[in-house]
């Protein structure tokens, strides 16, 4: 074990939470701030953060070279834990990642009925652990499958703290509880934390405390359309940058650094497009059509509630200088372009 690293396991109780999401940008964000990470792709099977090596590679199938080893190969494809190789490690921007397969379309053979699980996964995390090289990282951030198995289980026990990752809707609380309540049984001495990620409906706290039990809910991250539709993208990181999604998820972590006492202490900050940070909460959910629909709708009640105040000044100006009206409508066109433009923007 690597006394120094903290280690965060991360987990939901169902798929499509954004689990990876977070995992990758709580990555960044610390990778940013000098911290050293690194990020382990245990979802064998959707392969989130592998299939973000894949694109940063340029779409190359072999993630990794034939002789190093991959999560797959670690934990499930049962090679000598007695010889020490090397693992895959790979950078990606500020942080590092240990992909969960060698190739990126690998197909998997599990089929071992006669394994003891329990103590198969207590001796292969154990060897993983040991193959990271000691004293460089910072921190281990392990993204495990959705659900619960014998492997989430034992990486909750291996961890610091585990954060489970949910979204804002019931059957996603029903299926966080059954899992937060099984690895409190399993261990109850490991702090688990609740994000809420994707939040749309949410409008305060109360609406989960009453369901709340011995875990924490620590805070909500805000669903972002053009978060969610450029992830992996070239744009992504961009995007993500000036979105209020990752400046929240800083403060969710300050939160539970505080919480663990454990540094560093996210910083990031970025300015607001709109003044109203309600409003940008709302528009984020928003698709492009709806977004240029609210603005226009905008512009049409404020022409609405304008021409009966200076209906008869406006008339008197067209009359005597109809140019005018050819301006306006240039001016009307141009600003939809923009907005159809900037929009679009977004959304790629």
């Amino acid at each position: 074990m690597i006394d120094h690293t903290k280690i965060i396991n991360v987990v939901s109780g169902k798929g499509g939470t954004g689990k990876t999401l977070f995992c990758s940008i709580l990555a960044e964000l610390l990778g940013n701030q000098d911290a050293k990470v690194l990020v382990i792709d245990l979802d064998i099977y959707v392969r989130g953060l592998t299939t973000l090596l894949y694109f940063h590679k340029g779409e190359v199938l072999n993630i990794i070279d034939e002789n190093e080893l991959s999560v797959f190969d670690v934990l499930y494809n049962r090679k000598n834990l007695n010889t020490l190789q090397n693992l895959g490690i790979r950078r990606y921007r500020s942080f590092d990642i240990l992909p969960s397969v060698n190739r990126i379309d690998q197909t998997l053979n599990l089929d071992n009925p006669t394994i003891d699980e329990t103590k198969y996964f207590g001796q292969t995390l154990d060897y993983l652990l040991k193959l990271i090289p000691a004293y460089k990282y910072d921190y281990l951030i392990l993204d495990c499958r959705a659900g619960y198995d014998v492997l989430v289980s034992k990486i909750h026990s291996y961890s610091n703290f585990t954060i489970c990752i949910q979204e804002d809707d019931y059957i996603s609380d029903i299926t966080a509880n059954t899992l937060i309540k099984q690895l409190e049984r399993d261990n109850s001495q490991k702090p688990i934390f609740r994000i809420i990620n994707k939040a749309r409906n949410i409008h305060s706290f109360d609406d989960y405390k009453s369901r709340q039990e011995t875990s924490q809910y620590i805070g909500k991250i805000p669903f972002d359309m053009d978060v969610m539709n450029s992830f992996g993208e070239s744009n992504f990181w961009d995007d993500i940058s000036k979105s209020l999604y990752k400046e929240i998820l800083s403060d969710t972590w300050n939160k539970v650094a505080q919480k663990m006492q454990i540094e560093p202490k996210l910083n990031f900050y970025r300015r607001s497009p709109l003044i109203n940070r309600t409003m940008e909460k709302r528009l984020g959910v928003y698709t492009i059509q709806e977004r240029i629909m609210v603005v226009f709708g905008i512009l049409t009640a404020m022409m609405g509630f304008i021409y009966p105040l200076f209906g008869v000044q406006i008339k008197k100006i067209l009359e005597t200088q109809p140019d005018s009206l050819i301006s306006y409508a240039i001016g009307l066109s141009g600003l939809f372009m923009l907005l159809l433009v900037y929009f679009k923007g977004k959304q790629r």
